[in-house]
């Protein structure tokens, strides 16, 4: 049993390689499946065999559970304590959280919440009275043998070779399997570290590995193209030269001082070059450090780094509100809500679950006391490798530099949270001391007690690995399969397995399913919405939308794709005005600075005829912040239904002008456009936007119509050279009439415009 156990936990080092292309979320839901799973299992296998062998023996052998003798010393580890306060801290958050649902169960987005926690830190317990000094080197191997392979496979998608077997499609900033280039950015830090460990092992192709695994980390960070990590492997670079230089250590007789200060000078002038002379065409051509090069913290054509600043000030707002245990795990969305700032929105629709800053999501989430517990933890973590395992000391405090200056710019997730634990667990193993071989005597009191905690542990294990990990799965399997499957009556079916029973994943897996497939497929698709075979299943997505809504409203995200649902209902039944209404109302009490909820809700008043209360509305949402394109873009459509015509087309001109390329709007509104356009008979408008588009390099969102429209418009002013561009990208997305649009193209070059008014 246990060295089952003990292959259960080496097979969690493989969680970085798993994507289950069979269920929603295909990069997280698979790796915390399989994670949890693997340590549940490790888990019940070990308290199942300690509860027998207590029970039957009255007492436990060393050889046959080497950390048992070693508890009361693993508990006297600072790192220990710091991890058990950091946890205690943690479980505080849960308990005055604002959603305290979320906060246990998390979601399978991120997969963590304080049920998400609790499996990294089973592992470390069960690492801890499992492992041996070989079966910590054993892991490490998997994990360096796993971080090759995602190296490997990065370096294919950033050459762009799609042919190999398994090979992920080709881009710019490789992601691997772990389907987030920041995220494989981070978990080469991981990658470079346990190969240091293995750098000193007698096989000598093991030691090659290891030194050849800490440059190949560093070159995929480039090619993941993340500001972040290069900027923490700079940092780590120089702490480390630093070390050298304090340290004054000589390799065979020869200083490394002048070495490392030469380095450093190297370094130095290096950066400000860089720096310098950013703009050069040179930077563009090197991975990671084209990106870098853009950086532009007070330019605001630079949306990722003022998105981050803007995140930031929001984050310390809601912090400031709730500063001692913070709103919660897993409620930064409630925090950021409440304190959304208007300017978002010149970037576009952001809706943000994390800060993007580890220490402002512990500060939003878990208050000052969570940030404090984590800071002890690392400080301890080093304090601990420096005072008991010097040889530790060097590799774990540059780790620990870059680390900790990539998540300023980011955060945790489940791989890093998996090879995070496991290297705390292996700290305390490391510097605890080894003790002999032993038999612990048992007395009847704790032998019960042991022996009866054991067997409820494996029960929830049990219990864990069926409702918690394969029942979600099962769930996100039936929700992407049930668009599939033709008959009307079998896709009710399987949206009815994946809708219930309600669990922590509906909230996630439900509201993919709309955002995906049903919002679109079935809501916007009249010949389906009005089908009467086809109408239970639009109250069963409405039902499981409402559901989530009685049970966690907090969320404004499912509230407004609520009412996107009803308001396509409401084409054929205009009573569900006022339900859609009532919902905005309580989405702006929750959001009272969400743009996107008052263009809702100012559009639902005007249908209602509510015309003036719905333009004050809109108006409110200009003032906001004027600079926002879509504001004045809604502003302009609420006019137009208040019959103001002339503000109405100053309004939309003001839109356009903010945003010319139309990144600032959803891609539903540029059809909106056009027909403004068109109604307002602004028809150069139409022809002018249909040109644009066709001649690229970026291609708006239009109906076909519109770009015939554009035809007429320069066959009437004679412009052969507009006539014909809109003409070839016509015959791109409308390969029906390629033929009669290549017949018009002839007539336009020969000036024969005559003809073409006749067709």
């Amino acid at each position: 049993m246990l060295k089952v156990a003990k292959w259960c936990l080496f097979l969690t080092a493989l969680t970085p390689l798993i994507i289950t292309n069979e269920v929603y979320f295909p990069f997280v839901l698979g790796k915390m499946v399989w994670y949890r799973s693997l340590t549940e299992l490790a888990l019940a296998l070990l308290f199942g065999w300690l509860a027998w062998a207590i029970i039957t023996k009255h007492e436990v052998a060393t050889p046959l559970l080497p950390g048992f003798t070693r508890v009361k010393d693993f508990l006297k580890s600072p790192t220990t304590v710091a991890t058990l306060v950091f946890f205690v801290s943690l479980a505080l958050s849960v308990i005055f959280a604002v959603n305290g649902y979320r906060a246990f169960w998390g979601d399978i987005e991120r997969a963590e919440g304080f049920f998400g926690m609790l499996h990294y830190l089973g592992f470390a317990v069960a690492a801890l009275l499992l492992f041996e000094r070989k079966d910590w080197t054993t892991y490490f191997k998997f994990s360096v043998g796993v971080g090759f392979v995602l190296a490997f496979y990065a370096f294919l998608q950033w050459a762009g070779v799609e042919s190999f077997p398994f090979a992920r499609p080709s881009q710019p900033r490789a992601d691997s399997f772990i389907g987030n280039a920041a995220f494989l950015a981070t978990h080469m830090f991981f990658f470079a570290l346990f190969a240091w460990f293995l750098t000193k092992e007698p096989s000598k192709w093991w030691r090659i590995a290891a030194f050849l695994a800490i440059p190949v980390s560093i070159l995929i960070m480039f090619f993941t193209g993340t500001r972040g990590a290069i900027l923490g492997v700079g940092a780590a670079i120089v702490a480390f030269l630093v070390g050298v230089l304090i340290r004054s250590e000589r390799w065979r007789g020869i200083s490394l001082r002048m070495g490392a200060s030469v380095l450093l000078a190297v370094i130095a002038v290096g950066t400000v070059g860089f720096w310098v002379t950013r703009d050069a065409a040179l930077w563009q051509k090197v991975p990671g450090l084209d990106r870098l090069a853009r950086t532009a913290t007070l330019d605001k054509a630079d949306a990722s780094t003022q998105v981050r600043l803007i995140t930031w000030r929001v984050s310390w707002e809601a912090f400031k509100e709730k500063p001692v245990f913070g709103w919660g795990p897993e409620n930064y969305l409630v925090a950021y809500e409440k304190h959304y700032d208007p300017d978002y929105a010149i970037y576009g629709e952001t809706w943000l679950d994390r800060a993007h800053n580890k220490f402002f999501d512990l500060l939003v989430m878990q208050g000052i006391v969570g940030v404090l517990t984590y800071i002890a933890l690392i400080i301890t973590l080093l304090a601990t490798a420096f005072r008991r395992t010097k040889h530790l000391f060097v590799p774990l405090f540059v780790f620990v530099v870059g680390y900790s200056v990539q998540n300023l710019v980011l955060f945790d997730q489940i791989v890093s949270y998996a090879t995070f634990f496991a290297l705390l667990a292996f700290v305390i193993h490391e510097s605890t001391p080894l003790v002999g071989e032993a038999v612990v005597p048992v007395s009847p009191r704790a032998r019960l007690g042991i022996a009866s905690g054991g067997v409820v542990l494996v029960v929830l294990m049990g219990i864990s690995l069926y409702a918690w990990n394969a029942m979600p799965y099962a769930q996100a399997k039936a929700l992407l399969e049930s668009p599939k499957l033709g008959d009307i009556q079998k896709v009710i079916g399987r949206v009815k397995d994946g809708f219930y029973p309600y669990n922590f994943a509906q909230y996630t897996l439900r509201g993919q399913a709309i955002d995906t497939v049903y919002l679109d497929q079935f809501f916007y698709h009249e010949p389906y919405r009005t089908k009467e075979s086809f109408k239970p299943l639009g109250e069963l997505l409405l039902e499981g939308m409402d559901e989530i809504i009685r049970r966690e409203p907090y969320d404004v995200r499912i509230m407004l794709r609520y009412v996107e649902m009803l308001d396509a209902l409401s084409r054929e039944d205009e009573s569900l005005y006022p339900k859609m209404e009532s919902v905005l109302r309580v989405a702006r009490e929750i959001a009272p600075h969400r743009q996107e909820v008052l263009y809702h809700l100012a559009a639902n008043l005007a249908k209602q005829g509510k015309v003036e209360e719905g333009l004050a509305v809109a108006r409110e949402a200009v003032a906001l912040s004027p600079e926002v394109p879509r504001a004045h873009f809604y502003l302009s459509l609420i006019l137009a239904a208040a019959g103001e015509d002339e503000e109405g087309k100053q309004e939309i001109l003001r839109a356009e002008e903010l945003s010319p390329d139309f990144s600032g709007f959803l891609s539903h509104d540029h059809n909106t456009f056009m027909m403004l356009y068109q109604s307002w008979g602004m028809r150069d408008k139409v022809a002018a936007l249909a040109l644009r588009s066709a001649q690229g390099p970026v291609r708006f969102s239009f109906n076909t119509e519109y770009y015939y429209f554009g035809l007429g418009f320069f066959a009437e002013q004679r412009d052969a050279e507009s006539f014909i561009a809109i003409a070839d990208y016509l015959k791109e997305i409308d390969k029906g009439n390629a033929e009669s649009l290549d017949i018009l193209i002839d007539l336009a070059r020969n000036g024969n415009w005559n003809i073409i008014e006749t067709l």
